[in-house]
């Protein structure tokens, strides 16, 4: 770390401190006992029907309605330590929130073999919001996975070339479906023909955003697509 990266870290500590979201205790956002008392999620779950899928496959009854071939979430919704680390990233910019939450997915894909065929790619925010927020949270949670599990970071074929509303302003299931739709294009489809993707977002809720990701990713020639969350509603 460069001798300017550190003087702005202590300028940062020393008038915005951390204290964790659980406790409260000063230093750190998550402290170590409190995040081991998160109840993580260990298995993939249906994005349809949201049941519980030991084998990681998507129900037969509900194969035809959806894009994604697996879908995992590292906790539930009403996990408020989960949820208040996802609203601080995502709303207050904290950006050293991705390692912790990151590691709740990584935990669980660890367990799994990828080969040289797998992708990740994050859900893509349009530009001007990206722009806005200075990042995005979702390919923040992808670096941090990328790298601890040495799959393939893509963050530039699956890009979002409408700046529609945010979903969680849209509270109708479909009319979030109607407002996602055509929000998203794939760059270069020769370059993820064949490929198998672990699609990554922070939250996942009605599953709208996901799977018009995935609809289009299909539609490119990606085989097989992984839906992975931090957080989602069941």
């Amino acid at each position: 770390m460069s001798s300017f990266k550190r003087f702005l870290n202590f300028i940062l500590e020393l008038f915005y401190p951390k204290f964790c979201l659980g406790c409260g205790k000063e230093g750190t956002w998550i402290c170590s006992d409190c995040f081991e008392k998160i109840k993580a999620l260990d298995s993939f779950y249906c994005p349809v029907c949201r049941k519980r899928l030991p084998n990681g496959e998507i129900c037969k009854t509900c194969s035809g309605k959806t894009k994604l071939s697996k879908f995992f979430a590292a906790a539930r919704y009403e996990s408020p330590l989960i949820k208040k680390a996802v609203h601080k990233l995502k709303y207050n910019f904290i950006k050293d929130l991705a390692p912790p939450l990151s590691s709740l997915i990584i935990n669980f894909l660890k367990n799994f073999n990828f080969d040289s065929d797998f992708l990740i790619i994050p859900v893509p925010l349009h530009k001007s919001r990206e722009h806005w927020r200075g990042f995005n949270q979702a390919n923040e949670l992808a670096k941090e996975i990328s790298k601890s599990l040495r799959v393939p970071l893509d963050s530039n074929e699956l890009t979002k070339i409408k700046n529609v509303p945010p979903q969680v302003e849209v509270k109708d299931y479909q009319k979030r479906k109607e407002n996602i739709q055509g929000a998203f294009r794939v760059k270069r489809p020769e370059l993820l023909r064949n490929k198998r993707v672990i699609l990554i977002d922070d939250v996942y809720t009605s599953g709208s955003t996901m799977e018009e990701c995935a609809k289009v990713l299909k539609r490119a020639g990606v085989k097989e697509i992984w839906g992975v969350a931090a957080i989602a509603k069941f």
